[in-house]
């Protein structure tokens, strides 16, 4: 509507997403909420399938199949992450702009490509410009990147050149702008001024992290007890402790948050799915029926399912909805 972002309105977090989503305004002039929901859960079944192909990366040819089909069922069948993937918020998008920067990033490593560097680069940009504190991320790649002795500097360089070049592009109007400026300024001091620390809330944040993403958590917890997954890790070390190191970094800037929710690490989840998928992929158990299993049980045991389809109870009595949020709105 020819408004200008940080100029005619508040907003705290980076700007890539009101930039990209203004050019779809015809699907919600047309299609309303649902629209905005089927284009934004499009993106999010993107940023899914670009970390399955990352995680190939990780095994032989053998195990490529059975980790992209991990990464999907842990993924793609979780209620709660999916709802989050679906909602117009920030994290479909971020979450495809990282995944997508991970996958150029590692081929990048496999082929020590210059070209793959800089659109890794400029991928980690567009996650930063559109949830700030995934720039962590980028932070722990630019110091693995420099540590591959193998590399030719110039490789390296090409990641920071696409990611310095994207945020640049991303910011640039907003930098001419005094107006802009200085609201883009109050919006990051509005994340740093908050009140700090509060471990209650950061113990709630992480028990709903766990309950929501269990099955995650118990093929990691298997994987380490498991012979030959623990070879699997000596083998492609320096990969997986790179994105254990990104996940991490990220999830503990989430949690330093002063309300840290639980839904601030819903675009970095997808790092842990890869990491567990290719950690659990050597196993002899037959995996991805275990994973089907464990995911499909907790979906349909869900209290996010009961939400959707109830008002709650009224004493003992279940209180059936008319009709959904979605279509009321």
């Amino acid at each position: 509507e020819g408004q200008t972002l940080y100029s005619n309105y508040f907003f705290t977090q980076g700007p890539a997403m009101p930039l990209f989503y203004s050019k779809f305004n015809w699907i919600w002039e047309n299609f309303g909420i649902l629209g905005a929901r089927v284009f934004t859960l499009t993106l999010g079944v993107l940023s899914i399938f670009f970390a399955a192909e990352t995680a190939k990366k990780f095994v032989d040819e053998p195990h490529k199949a059975k980790v992209f089909w991990m990464v999907v069922l842990l993924l793609g069948s979780n209620l709660y992450h999916i709802y989050y993937l679906a909602i117009p918020k920030t994290y479909a998008l971020a979450s495809l702009a990282l995944m997508v920067g991970f996958y150029f990033y590692f081929s990048a490593v496999e082929k020590k490509s210059a070209f793959y560097s800089f659109l890794a680069g400029a991928a980690f940009a567009v996650a930063a410009s559109t949830r700030i504190s995934l720039a962590s991320a980028g932070v722990v790649a630019v110091f693995h990147i420099f540590s591959i002795r193998k590399f030719k500097r110039s490789v390296s360089f090409c990641f920071v050149l696409g990611a310095v070049m994207t945020g640049f592009f991303a910011y640039m109007p907003f930098l001419a702008d005094a107006k802009a400026f200085d609201n883009l300024i109050a919006a990051h001091l509005y994340h740093a001024s908050r009140d700090g620390l509060d471990f209650k809330l950061i113990a709630g944040s992480l028990s709903r992290v766990a309950r929501w993403y269990l099955p995650v958590w118990f093929l990691i917890g298997l994987s380490c007890a498991l012979p030959e997954c623990r070879r699997n890790l000596r083998e492609s070390g320096s990969n997986l402790l790179f994105i254990a190191l990104a996940f991490s970094v990220t999830a503990l800037v989430h949690l330093s948050a002063p309300n840290p929710y639980d839904d601030y690490q819903v675009p970095i989840m997808a790092i842990a799915a890869i990491f567990a998928a290719v950690r659990i992929a050597p196993a002899r158990l037959p995996v991805v029926f275990l994973i089907a299993a464990l995911v499909w049980c907790q979906t349909f045991g869900s209290p996010l399912l009961e939400k959707f389809m109830t008002n709650g109870h009224d004493r003992f009595w279940v209180v059936p909805k008319d009709s959904t949020e979605l279509f009321q709105l």
